[in-house]
């Protein structure tokens, strides 16, 4: 994520050795401040020279540190990436920083004190029984009995109460000192269920878990690429920001979302669907049919399910069909009785509830997560898509890297390729192979 393709090393020289094409790292301070002549990285030309010499007296053996370039590189691109990286670094601390008390608040408020290094899908604030996690469709880990709990998965929010800084970035330590997630080229799919039963509440928390997310995307996740989407009895495909009206609020019809995923999936990219959602599928039938679809055509998915129980405590009766939306009831409590249900039949109609959701979860070969507590959606969502790059980083450094990490490649070759080619070898689509597969493993279909 913070590698200088054109960066050679650190090289320690004196003040007297300065010359033009350089680029000056290390320098002194005046006041503890950096002379502004080489604020920003600059590349060394001889009026600079000319004008650090005239201006600072300095002892011609005062050791500097330069960035030294490639051969055939271009300083002034070193010198640019430089300043990009120290503007990306800022803005990664700052989110490290952010999410850290962001998360401190909300544990804070449900009385939570634990270690905040430890994800949310780690403790009791989710339903354990149901926890579907670290399922994925495109691509896997040499791990046929489970993730080993003590595995190190790159994050973003490892070694929390420390900042990265360009010296650990120059001097290659943040791997092993941070081991922060790759960039990988993903086009994220976020979906927002609008139907009737998501009340004010649950969508306000989705709609701030949305304003966290597109932040943390955009600031430095340059290869991640969003879709927003928001479904009832239709699916409609929106801009950021949310206004929670976009579409008329009815039922839970996930089959509409899934289609239109479906549609917009980037065969290029990494496909990853995060759902907010707190109702069971109107459509459980075509819903099963279209998770299938995700699983066949490599596409991950995480449903994030909000806490259904507190909606489940009263039934009424008499209620005018009319007035009834989503399962739940919207119409004037004075015309229907209301029935408190007792905590069994609470559980009983919420496990009901949970099995649909597990099997959507199950048969799309993805995650699922029940929340106990709503308010830690916001938490619970950036921590989601963080392993999911994590596990993403783990899993390209055991393929080869001639298949250019893409899913489909690899997908391709841990398959029988021959088989594929041969059966779809016509001029048009031997073009489209040509176009996708690089020439070492092309060629090797031919020599094999």
């Amino acid at each position: 994520m913070y590698n200088f393709t054109q960066f050679k090393g650190l090289k320690q020289i004196s003040w007297k050795n300065l010359r033009p094409g350089m680029i000056v790292i290390g320098s002194f301070s005046i006041n503890d401040e950096i002379p502004y002549e080489l604020r920003g990285f600059p590349v060394l030309t001889n009026d600079l020279l000319n004008e650090l010499h005239n201006k600072y007296k300095l002892n011609p053996d005062k050791p500097f540190y330069i960035a030294e370039t490639l051969p055939g590189i271009d300083p002034y691109d070193l010198s640019k990436d430089l300043k990009d990286t120290i503007t990306k670094v800022k803005k990664l601390n700052e989110f490290r920083n952010k999410y850290k008390k962001m998360k401190e608040e909300a544990l804070e408020s449900i009385g939570m004190d634990i270690n905040t290094d430890i994800h949310i899908l780690n403790t009791d604030n989710v339903e354990r029984e149901y926890l579907i996690k670290d399922k994925y469709s495109s691509f896997s880990l040499p791990y046929e009995a489970g993730l080993p709990n003590d595995l190190n998965v790159p994050s973003f929010f490892n070694n929390n109460n420390l900042e990265v800084t360009l010296s650990d970035i120059l001097t290659n330590k943040v791997k092993n000192k941070f081991n922060l997630p790759e960039d990988k080229e993903v086009q994220l799919h976020l979906v927002v269920d609008y139907s009737a039963s998501m009340g004010s509440q649950k969508m306000t928390i989705v709609l701030s878990v949305l304003h966290s997310f597109n932040h943390f995307v955009s600031e430095f996740l340059l290869n991640t690429k969003i879709n927003y989407y928001v479904f009832s009895n239709e699916c409609k495909r929106v801009d950021f920001p949310l206004s929670g009206k976009e579409i008329k609020r009815k039922d839970t019809c996930y089959a509409n979302f899934m289609k239109k995923i479906l549609h917009f999936k980037n065969p290029d990219m990494y496909n990853k669907v995060i759902l907010f959602t707190d109702g069971e599928p109107s459509d459980h039938s075509q819903a099963l049919v279209m998770a299938e679809k995700f699983k066949k055509y490599k596409i991950d998915y995480t449903q994030i399910v909000f806490n259904i129980k507190e909606d489940l405590k009263y039934a009424v009766e008499g209620a005018d069909p009319k007035d009834l939306k989503d399962g739940y009831y919207f119409g004037n409590y004075e015309n229907v009785k209301r029935i408190e249900r007792s905590d069994e039949d609470v559980e009983k109609i919420s496990k009901g509830i949970y099995n649909k959701f597990t099997e959507i979860a199950n048969v799309s070969g993805g995650n699922q997560i029940l929340l106990l507590v709503d308010i830690l959606s916001n938490i619970i969502a950036v921590e989601c898509y963080d392993r999911y790059l994590g596990l993403l980083t783990l899993a390209s450094d055991v393929l080869d890297k001639r298949n250019n990490d893409k899913p489909y490649i690899i997908k391709w070759w841990n398959r029988d390729m021959r088989e594929t080619v041969a059966k779809n070898f016509t001029l048009p689509n031997l073009h489209k192979i040509l176009n996708t597969l690089d020439k070492y493993l092309f060629s090797s279909l031919f020599l094999q």
